[in-house]
């Protein structure tokens, strides 16, 4: 038994390096394709392709965000010629925003930025958080506790709370600048 012990007590700080160093060379290389937006014109979307550590681990989340950003799998490698992809919903910009290792190298946070118009514009900011070892998705409901996520949902209602009243309150400023601009010509006219 003691045996047993010293051997993963040597060991598990070996594992610990062996595991740290895979995953800390995991790098974001980009990917790019060719796409219209909804006026026929030609763009460059690029999206985070991940190389190095586990080739499981990138691979998943490389078929993730795919998935994700493009609806496809990944058929190309960085440096290969785009291909022409038609969405359905048109982009005019999609970028990677890089990638960031948390909780010393076990996980990894990749973040990408888009762009599009349609039937009105919308700009998208998005990270995913996944195990650096095996590339799963790690969402709030593994990480928080029930006492965390409800905390959480207050500081967002919360904060949603503050950004509608900046939101009324500058309109009420724009609505009343605007009465006071018809109702100026009217009130000259009536003092000549």
């Amino acid at each position: 038994m003691k045996h047993w012990l010293l051997a993963a007590s040597l060991l598990l700080p070996i594992a610990g390096q062996v595991l740290s160093a895979d995953t800390a060379n995991i790098l974001d290389r980009e990917i790019s394709y060719r796409s219209k937006n909804s006026r026929d014109q030609e763009y460059t979307l690029t999206i985070p392709y991940l190389v190095g550590g586990s080739e499981l681990a990138t691979r998943r989340i490389n078929t993730f965000l795919h998935d994700q950003l493009l609806e496809t799998l990944p058929d190309a490698s960085p440096g290969t010629t785009p291909r022409l992809l038609l969405l359905d919903v048109p982009l005019e910009e999609l970028r990677s925003e890089g990638i960031k290792q948390l909780n010393k190298g076990r996980a990894i946070a990749v973040s990408a930025y888009a762009y599009g118009c349609g039937a009105y514009c919308t700009e998208s900011p998005m990270t995913w958080h996944f195990d650096s070892r095996n590339g799963r998705l790690i969402v709030a409901q593994e990480v928080l506790t029930p006492a965390g996520r409800a905390e959480l949902g207050r500081q967002f209602a919360a904060l949603g709370a503050a950004r509608l009243k900046q939101e009324i309150a500058r309109l009420e400023k724009q609505i009343a600048a605007h009465k006071l601009a018809r109702t100026r010509p009217v009130d000259e006219m009536h003092s000549q």
